[in-house]
């Protein structure tokens, strides 16, 4: 059974880069430039040092600040917006789709391995960002 691959994509949120800092910001904050155009991962603004670093996410509302070094962030944009840390961009989109008829669970055709990976969780829950699992 195939099933459309465009369905979570248009679930996914993707703020304002440029927007300014919340007013109550706590600790001095810093502006940070992107790593490149179009960067969608890189926190626009920073505040704190050493453990208590933090970026406030480009994409939540109302804002988010997370921590980075404990990765709070990485796991944020990743699993939450499906913005890799790597590429600064979204993930790829699969190629298709299956239910495996013998576990019943979704699975995904990659675009560069070409093999059927699993796409769902194994906790039989909901997953915002199927992509992060192929």
């Amino acid at each position: 059974m195939e099933i459309d691959v465009n369905s979570n994509q248009d679930e996914l949120r993707f703020g304002s880069l440029d927007r300014a800092p919340p007013p109550d910001n706590g600790p001095e904050v810093t502006k940070q430039p992107p790593r490149f155009d179009g960067d969608m991962y890189t926190p626009r603004w920073v505040r704190g040092v050493g453990k208590s670093k933090e970026g406030l996410c480009p994409h939540c509302e109302p804002a988010r600040w997370l921590k980075t070094k404990i990765s709070a962030y990485w796991y944020h944009l990743n699993y939450q917006h499906g913005v890799s840390s790597i590429t600064g961009r979204p993930f790829a989109q699969p190629t298709a789709e299956r239910v495996n008829k013998k576990t019943g669970m979704k699975e995904a055709l990659c675009h560069k391995c070409n093999k059927w990976i699993l796409n769902q969780s194994p906790r039989d829950k909901d997953v915002l960002v199927p992509e992060i699992y192929w």
